[in-house]
């Protein structure tokens, strides 16, 4: 075969794969760009499954082998509208609008698209459905979280969009000019329908192509489709993922019925002032320890020393717009099946202590450094019950916006937002001045106070002391990820942020009445590389489940330490049965000093993780057995906590699990359904209070 043969027959294998050489090279180039990003993180598809490394080249090369198709038709589609129109004032504003009215339609998805592979160089994760959802529903406080300075705020991914939008009309132009026959309407339908059958062609053929026989095998073959291929494989099969059905299993015995009865209001002489402290990303071991030859937060262990101090205190989650509305209504946080963003007209049952305090008579109040309207929390923390809500966004005074929180400067910046994050010194003041011009009424009071400094990244103020060191925060961390060399150091800058919010919980206690009752705890805990993970809003370990709390109730309850596993979601119903009060039906955390409470070997606690990085149900049973169910990646894990503190053994992976995993798996199983059920079903919540939870 000559020369000229060999090109020809090249050519016609070729015009079968691609349309053209600039299409070939464009498809082969972002296919092995792809599969090199790839080999990054451990959730690929390279690691989930040893044979599943055919599903590689077969998505990545049928994936741009359908864009260069789709760019060859769009680039013959550019050359048959600008035909002739190029010279002229009216020509130029045609070409000018074309080419505008492009970049606008490909600057949305291709952003996405970008974002969800910074997401993934970041934490291993793609940005699914319900990401994309998150984003939508918080698109000004994203950074508020650190999420941002992951994705859209980093530098590259900035400019690897503007490099893309820059290229776009070239590569076009260059595609238009790569084929010498006309390009008429037919050409092009053609070309977009090869582009349409590789890209399907591809998806189909990796569920109809040979999978594993065993189960285990099977999960992490269909794990590694939906999870570790890529951006747009990602999304859309979590878009088109079967919904999780949800039956009506309650059953009325289940439910206790919302039939008008009164809440009995408690006597004068048990309504002594009540004040809650929350301390961000409180760790549990934080009470009474010692760093660098001093305590981390003197006030707080020696308020430990009065009060009942809960050792094994688990929040409800691991992320701050679930913990604080669960906490003060002493309600689980699961409510749908996707992530639940609070609104005003939202029509299920809801009771906060400051209602049932307002019922009372007592002057209330809500001083929060945070702003609120993060997760809409602030849609379910207002009540009637609630006089005075100050936090970022509403309390008028100068917030700390920090530059590389992108996201909320420029919604400061824009008006959109009316507050980043308040100074706690600032926030205290502010609840101090509230408490001094209440005392002439004669009344109750009841306190909410939201100390933000341990907040990931830990930043104080200039002034504030920062007695532990190197704490400086400047080796690139961010929300989801920095490297493990840096863990100390960014504990130090923990360490000096809890200090701080110890200081101002003095200033507190140096003005409360004798016979205040108060109760500290944190929202959840945090991490700095235990298990691989950083700061919070995903697995619930040990150092971001577990965190601190107590009840300082001075003739009220004698202090101790207390071991008995307790949910924060109990704080609310033993802090006030602690002062004589009734518990109201509405609350499902129980009185966890109570007498009767259940045994320890019958004692649950849940927790539930729905957010962009974790989607997550567990179960604590007995104080020592622990099953976490992740329904992001599709696994199940048991430790046993009290021979491996540590979490290292998956005792499911074992060749015999305990006989107690069955129980947990059932059980877990079964406060899911019933929560979803409750919430779901208007003939639940319309007529019941929230079911309790259900036991071994």
């Amino acid at each position: 075969m000559t020369t000229h043969e060999e090109e020809r027959g090249w050519r016609r294998w070729r015009g079968l794969i691609a349309p053209s050489r600039p299409a070939l090279l464009f498809a082969l180039g972002g296919a092995l760009l792809e599969a090199a990003m790839l080999a990054a993180s451990a959730e690929s598809a390279y690691r989930m499954t040893p044979r599943a490394w055919w599903l590689v080249p077969l998505w990545l090369g049928g994936f741009w082998l359908g864009l260069g198709w789709l760019l060859d038709a769009l680039g013959r589609l550019a050359a048959r509208l600008l035909a002739g129109r190029s010279s002229g004032l009216r020509g130029k504003a045609t070409v000018a609008a074309l080419l505008a009215a492009l970049l606008l339609a490909v600057s949305g998805p291709l952003t996405l698209y970008v974002v969800s592979w910074t997401l993934y160089l970041r934490s291993g994760l793609f940005a699914d459905a319900e990401t994309v959802r998150f984003l939508f529903a918080n698109p000004l406080l994203m950074a508020d979280t650190q999420i941002a300075q992951a994705t859209l705020a980093e530098a590259g991914s900035l400019l690897t969009v503007a490099a893309a939008l820059v290229a776009l009309p070239l590569l076009l132009r260059r595609f238009s000019r790569a084929v010498r026959w006309p390009s008429d309407r037919r050409t092009m339908q053609i070309r977009a329908g090869v582009a349409i059958l590789w890209l399907a062609g591809m998806a189909l053929a990796l569920d109809a192509g040979p999978g594993p026989v065993s189960d285990m095998r099977r999960r992490a073959h269909d794990l590694a489709i939906r999870r570790g291929l890529g951006p747009v494989l990602t999304l859309w099969r979590s878009q088109q993922r079967v919904r999780e059905p949800i039956a009506a299993v309650l059953q009325p015995e289940d439910l206790r019925p919302r039939d008008g009865t009164p809440w009995p209001i408690p006597p004068a002489d048990r309504r002594p002032d009540l004040v809650f402290v929350k301390i961000e990303s409180l760790r549990h071991d934080v009470i009474g320890r010692e760093h660098q030859g001093r305590l981390v937060m003197p006030r707080l262990s020696a308020l430990a020393e009065r009060a009942v101090v809960f050792e094994r205190a688990y929040a409800p989650t691991t992320h701050t717009d679930y913990s604080d509305p669960s906490v003060l209504a002493s309600l689980h946080p699961l409510r749908t099946r996707k992530h639940h963003y609070y609104r005003s007209s939202d029509p299920w049952p809801r009771t906060l202590v400051y209602d049932l305090c307002a019922e009372a008579g007592y002057e209330t109040a809500l001083f929060s450094s945070e702003n609120e309207r993060w997760g809409s929390k602030d849609a379910f923390l207002q009540t009637p019950g609630l006089q005075l809500f100050h936090d970022a966004e509403r309390s008028g005074e100068p917030t700390r916006v920090l530059a590389e929180d992108t996201g909320v400067a420029e919604a400061v910046r824009l008006g959109d937002l009316q507050g980043g994050v308040l100074d706690d010194a600032r926030t205290t003041s502010a609840a101090l001045a509230w408490l001094q011009a209440r005392r002439a009424s004669g009344k109750p009071v009841f306190l909410y106070l939201n100390l933000q400094s341990s907040h990931f990244p830990y930043y104080l103020p200039s002034a504030s002391p920062r007695p532990f060191s190197p704490s400086a925060m400047d080796f690139g961390a961010s929300f989801v990820d920095y490297p493990a060399r840096y863990a100390e150091q960014a504990r130090n800058a923990y360490f000096n942020a809890l200090a701080e919010a110890d200081r101002q919980l003095g200033r507190l206690l140096d003005a409360l009445g004798p016979g205040a009752v108060l109760v500290l705890f944190g929202d959840h805990g945090e991490a700095f590389h235990e298990h691989g993970q950083v700061t919070h809003g995903r697995l619930p370990t040990e150092p971001v489940a577990r965190t601190a709390a107590l009840i300082a109730a001075p003739g009220r309850l004698p202090p101790r330490r207390e071991r008995y596993p307790l949910a924060l979601i109990d704080l609310v119903p033993t802090t006030l049965a602690a002062m004589g009060w009734a518990p109201h039906p509405n609350f499902q955390g129980i009185d966890a000093l109570a007498a009767d409470r259940p045994a320890l070997a019958e004692r649950l606690v849940f927790a539930h993780v729905e957010n962009p990085l974790a989607r997550i149900d567990a179960v604590w049973a007995a104080g020592r057995w622990k099953l976490v169910r992740d329904r992001m990646r599709g696994g199940e894990a048991l430790f046993d906590l009290e021979n491996d503190p540590e979490e290292r053994r998956n005792l499911l992976a074992g060749p015999s699990p305990p006989p107690i995993a069955p129980q947990l798996g059932a059980v877990l199983t079964r406060w899911r359904s019933r929560q979803l059920a409750y919430y779901h079903f208007p003939h639940y919540y319309q007529r019941s209070w929230p079911p309790a939870q259900p036991t071994l």
